[in-house]
């Protein structure tokens, strides 16, 4: 693959580069853009520490002096990656990809081979078919401080348990409080890397989906990515068709729905069910009624879950008068230091060899009955 790196040390380009390109090397933008007009390249990697200008003067212009064909595929500053991201949506940069600014020079070759397609050499993880059956898409957003992230670590896998010859696919989009990526690791397992692939199904398709799943370490069926990113409603219609094509199960930690975005909107519209989440104290049971107001006439499917749930202090019948919503399940309290010690020490709850037993059984009990909703939904 025909490749021309503008950096400015030459002997280095060889500790990042993948073997399978045919690299050419320019230490200055403007040698970059000529050897490009010269060449016509399939792909040109730009470092942000070459341009002396800032982003918003230098980034836009590429699609003029480049290739448009050309995959495009930018290495920010630290300083320079979350604007260099913005403007590259913003502007709806076409073939433009942004790495992370913290990687080494090994995990930007991995990201490089994974982005010009030559990851399928070696995979790490085996290919993900496409289905002919449509997966299943629940969303997990919440009023806020509700325990998605601790729900979206350990339910996953009591579905892996259940359904062991389904796969899973848990995708953190919570761009608020990215926990989900921080707990496991997901910093080399980026979908929205390949934001810019999702432009339409037909580009999605020739995408090597697998390279941005990270696979559980407990379950083989069991994949995590990391989805952080300022999506568009129509990517997000894109990003699901891809998913339902290669999950039967997929669990999108979204977190707190506030504030709301077109993404969210195209979001919930489009998944087969919604689990909005809120504690069972009085205060997060009437700002989830006031926000499923709005939204439940939209939904086909919106699914009250109260975590923290203390059956003494307050009942179920009391929940659905403050909440003015059906309760689809409730999952009791877990005692605040067994919680703790689990995240600092990053372990799984329900894969531990003592699990709180009421905790496991709420989840397998919740698991049965989305399973029978689904029933249901097919048979109806």
């Amino acid at each position: 693959m025909k490749t021309i790196v503008c950096y400015p040390l030459k002997s280095m380009v060889g500790a990042f580069m993948p073997q399978a390109c045919e690299v050419l090397f320019a230490d200055q933008p403007e040698e970059c853009f000529e050897l490009a007009a010269l060449h016509r390249p399939q792909a040109v990697i730009l470092f942000s520490e070459m341009f002396s200008a800032p982003p918003w003067e230098w980034l836009p212009p590429l699609q003029a002096k480049l290739p448009a064909e050309a995959r495009k595929i930018v290495v920010p500053l630290h300083k320079d990656e979350q604007i260099i991201k913005q403007i590259a949506a913003d502007e709806q940069l076409s073939h433009t990809y942004v790495l992370p600014a913290s990687l080494s020079y090994e995990e930007i070759g991995r990201q490089l081979a994974a982005i010009l397609g030559l990851a399928e050499e070696a995979p790490v993880q085996p290919q993900l078919p496409r289905r002919e059956n449509k997966g299943t898409v629940y969303t997990l957003c919440s009023h806020g401080g509700a325990g998605v992230t601790t729900f979206a670590i350990n339910f996953p896998l009591v579905m892996a348990r259940r359904n062991p010859l389904a796969s899973i696919a848990v995708v953190d989009m919570s761009a608020a409080k990215p926990d989900l990526t921080h707990f496991f690791e997901l910093d080399q397992h980026q979908l929205s890397l390949f934001r810019p692939d999702l432009l339409s199904l037909q580009a999605a398709e020739r995408r090597a989906w697998h390279t941005a799943f990270k696979v559980s370490e407990y379950r083989p069926n069991l994949y995590y990515t990391s989805a952080i990113s300022h999506w568009r409603s129509h990517e997000i219609s894109v990003l699901l068709a891809v998913l339902r094509s290669r999950f039967d199960f997929v669990l999108i930690d979204y977190g707190c729905c506030f504030p709301e975005s077109e993404a969210l909107h195209r979001l919930v519209q489009e998944a087969d069910y919604n689990l909005f989440f809120a504690r069972s104290d009085p205060f997060s049971l009437q700002g989830a009624a006031n926000w499923a107001r709005q939204w439940q006439p939209l939904l086909r499917n919106l699914l009250l879950l109260v975590t923290n749930h203390d059956r003494e202090m307050i009942s179920a019948s009391r929940i659905k008068l403050a909440a003015r919503l059906p309760l689809f399940w409730s999952i009791p309290c877990l005692p605040a230091g067994r919680l703790l010690q689990s995240l600092m020490s990053r372990s799984v709850l329900v894969e531990e060899w003592f699990p709180p037993r009421a905790y496991l059984n709420s989840l397998h009990g919740l698991a049965q009955q989305l399973a029978n909703s689904e029933e249901v939904s097919v048979s109806g």
